[in-house]
């Protein structure tokens, strides 16, 4: 005797396409190291190889998010080193500071000589008119531009 869904098709897919943006949506929550070397040594740990032929980098980084996800579903985990999620956040913190310093006025006002310089020599007449709102501040219309 055959067994029959009695659900209605749409409900049948609504569940599958659910079931799927979840494990996406987990996909995405799953911390993974972006650093190649990190990534090959925790594949060793786990028994697999470090790399495939024709694998790069964000190829391994998602074999190992699956495999994370597929030991997950058996009721495993894989331990990723919490040196590898601190080093991670430190990265992150540090592209939020400020690599550089302003400068004084001057400096400014060197750099912008040297740009319009370069400019004008690469034939482009219309910042003169740049050079003028920035003299002036913006909302000035030079009354000729250019000659």
């Amino acid at each position: 005797m055959m067994m029959t869904d009695d659900r209605d098709p749409q409900a049948q897919m609504y569940e599958i396409v659910q079931k799927e943006m979840m494990e996406e949506r987990r996909k995405r929550e799953i911390f993974v190291p972006t650093k190649d070397d990190q990534v090959k040594a925790i594949l060793r740990s786990i028994g697999e190889p470090a790399i495939l032929f024709g694998e790069d980098g964000p190829a391994r980084r998602e074999r190992l998010r699956n495999l994370i996800l597929k030991a997950e579903a058996e009721g495993r985990r894989i331990v990723i080193p919490d040196e590898y999620k601190e080093e991670a956040q430190r990265e992150v913190e540090m592209e939020d500071k400020l690599y550089y310093t302003e400068g004084t006025p001057e400096l400014l006002q060197a750099r912008m000589k040297i740009a319009a310089n370069s400019l004008k020599r690469g034939g482009a007449g219309w910042w003169d008119g740049v050079m003028l709102a920035w003299r002036f501040g913006p909302g000035v219309t030079p009354r000729i531009l250019g000659g």
